[in-house]
């Protein structure tokens, strides 16, 4: 069977797919999830390749912002996560 973008995905891979962005949502918060209301896909109604991929894409850029607005440059080739009590960097 050939793939096709547009072919529903298996129910095996959407448990994984759906357990990866519970958590992300979890990560993400409400500030950074990139849609209010989604949080995973509906069992019944098995999404396509190509909405699992629209989704993906939309979570991967959020996680990028959070990424961004919670670490800091360290050095040239170092970036570290911000912790309870430490002060952005002044750089």
């Amino acid at each position: 069977m050939a793939f096709t973008p547009d072919g529903p995905l298996n129910k095996f891979k959407l448990k994984f797919l759906n357990d990866i962005l519970v958590k992300t949502t979890a990560i993400l918060g409400t500030e950074y999830r990139p849609f209010p209301d989604f949080e995973s896909f509906c069992d019944p109604d098995l999404p396509s390749a190509s909405d699992a991929a629209l989704m993906l894409s939309h979570y991967l850029s959020s996680m990028g912002r959070f990424y961004d607005d919670h670490t800091y440059k360290k050095d040239m080739m170092t970036r570290a996560w911000y912790t309870k009590g430490e002060e952005e960097s002044e750089e």
